[in-house]
């Protein structure tokens, strides 16, 4: 997936994918993962939190705007209406998120961040071995 056009945002202070989306596009990706098939937006609108606010066009339109940025695919037509499916996993989507906003940091700030990393394991040895086993089931995939 490339993130070219994913306009990198992070956002501490929203929940889920909030954090790295802006919050319409956030809540109608969620939605569209949970369909896990082809999806109109006049089936999106009732499962967004916010949908009763919001007008139909502007679910289209911010809909539009995923696929610009290659987060969901026009895959057909019904009529006029488009039928969209989203171009990666959830779990795809938040480990090249991710990835991307954890190599900008170090990147931007390589010795705090690397001191910050050292800090979290030296006071929470109780997830070190969880983290270990994460970072070995990573490598294996990469290297597979």
């Amino acid at each position: 997936m490339d993130l070219t056009n994913v306009h990198a945002i992070f956002r501490p202070n929203q929940q889920g994918l909030k954090k790295v989306l802006g919050d319409l596009e956030a809540e109608i990706m969620e939605a569209v993962w949970a369909q896990g098939q082809p999806v109109l937006a006049k089936d999106i609108h009732p499962q967004l939190p916010s949908g009763k606010d919001l007008s139909y066009s502007t679910i289209v339109c911010t809909m539009t705007a995923l696929v610009e940025k290659h987060l969901l695919q026009v895959v057909a037509k019904e009529g006029k209406a488009r039928i969209y499916l989203p171009t990666t996993s959830r779990e795809d989507f938040l480990h090249q998120t991710l990835g991307h906003v954890i190599d900008n940091i170090l990147a931007a700030f390589p010795d705090t961040a690397a001191a910050l990393m050292q800090r979290r394991l030296d006071t929470d040895e109780a997830s070190l071995p969880r983290l270990r086993q994460q970072l070995d089931a990573l490598s294996a995939e990469e290297n597979s």
